[in-house]
């Protein structure tokens, strides 16, 4: 693994890219323009968590699972705004409802500075891990990041977690690394190959930890009105809004073979990517099973969208020296970490799929990589 010192010239033009990326978008919320759309429906999703609480779910409906609710929400807080729903588990909307207590203005400064530093973060560690600080710039126009922060994600601060959950694991705290990696109940459909990250390695502590933690957080959040929510609105318009767009095994088959390809699509292609996921990690270094864990994350996942593609940075970085030998694995990775396929998206209808194939070119280099370093004994 290599490491270096960043460059102090590359991280205060990061920096600047970040400050200006978010005070554009907040620029253009404040002057009613189509801007942070994912942001108002967390801000909104938060109000109505704080009207009604878990614990009064048994005796009412929970008005965040509401469309309704939600529609009614967004509208009083933005009139005209096209309606969002707000589709994460209860744990996000405990961990965002003390930001709905702030007007929205505020609330939006704070979550855009959360972001903007947990990306400066994520630049810092890739660079250092590749002892390159070029990862700085790279990062800085990094289109999937610019995405994030200009529709108001969480991106960045998912993807810093995932990063102190493989530090906290390399320094052998595998209960800490479980306690972080718990966080991601706010995102589950990026949960399942970190867990088989851990079951392959047999990080039984980590395992014992996070299946604790979980049944706590789904005894305190009941999961059927959740459940029952999703089910009402994944068929509804605009979820998502370009099925052939996202950045996925299913918006792959349906940019190559159309919607009825999805379902098949992707059963074979998650449980394809669950099981390298499981053999890297069980045969080659902790690094060799991480990088997987992160696109099978994109890959698998029910819904993707273009700012989930920063994934592929954590990915990249953490095998880069281990894993891409053969130059055209270092070329598959230079062009994932490039502005050009995720611009080509947005180009026209026929170059929708080249975010999925990037991410999909990526994985296939890591499965073909050999890991550089040895497993630790077992436990």
């Amino acid at each position: 693994m290599k490491t270096g010192k960043p460059s102090f010239t590359a991280l205060a033009l990061l920096l600047a890219a970040l400050a200006i990326t978010c005070a554009l978008a907040y620029a253009r919320f404040r002057s009613g323009q189509p801007a942070l759309r994912d942001f108002l429906s967390f801000y909104a999703g938060g109000q109505l968590f704080l009207e009604s609480p878990p614990f009064t779910w048994s005796a009412a409906p929970a008005r965040i699972y509401s469309a309704k609710a939600q529609r009614d929400m967004e509208s009083r807080l933005r009139p005209g705004a096209p309606y969002m729903p707000c589709l994460r588990p209860p744990l996000f909307w405990a961990m965002v409802a003390p930001l709905s207590r702030l007007s929205i203005e505020n609330a939006l400064m704070v979550w855009l500075a959360l972001n903007a530093a947990a990306a400066a973060a994520i630049g810092l560690w890739a660079a250092a891990r590749m002892g390159e600080p070029a990862m700085l710039l790279l990062l800085a126009l990094f289109v999937p990041l610019i995405v994030s922060l200009s529709v108001g994600q969480d991106t960045p601060l998912l993807v810093l977690v995932l990063l102190g959950f493989l530090a906290l694991l390399e320094r052998g705290r595998p209960a800490a690394a479980a306690v972080l990696l718990s966080l991601l109940w706010v995102k589950p459909q990026w949960l399942p190959p970190f867990v088989l990250l851990l079951l392959a390695r047999r990080e039984w502590r980590a395992l014992g930890v996070l299946a604790g933690l979980s049944a706590a957080l789904w005894a305190v959040f009941p999961p059927l009105p959740y459940l029952r929510f999703l089910n009402e609105v994944r068929h509804s318009p605009g979820v998502p809004a370009c099925l052939a767009c996202m950045p996925n095994v299913r918006g792959l088959a349906a940019w190559l073979g159309g919607v009825q390809a999805m379902g098949p699509a992707a059963a074979v292609g998650a449980g394809a990517a669950w099981a390298i996921v499981y053999m890297r990690a069980r045969r080659g270094s902790l690094s060799a099973g991480f990088a997987p864990a992160c696109l099978a994350a994109l890959l698998a996942g029910y819904y993707s969208h273009i700012y989930d593609c920063l994934l592929v940075v954590p990915a990249v970085a953490a095998a880069a020296s281990d894993e891409f030998q053969a130059p055209w694995q270092k070329a598959t990775a230079g062009v994932a970490l490039s502005p050009l396929p995720y611009l080509a998206s947005y180009w026209g209808p026929a170059l929708r799929g080249f975010p999925a194939v990037t991410a999909l070119a990526v994985f296939a280099a890591l499965a073909a990589g050999k890991s550089a370093a040895r497993r630790a004994p077992q436990k």
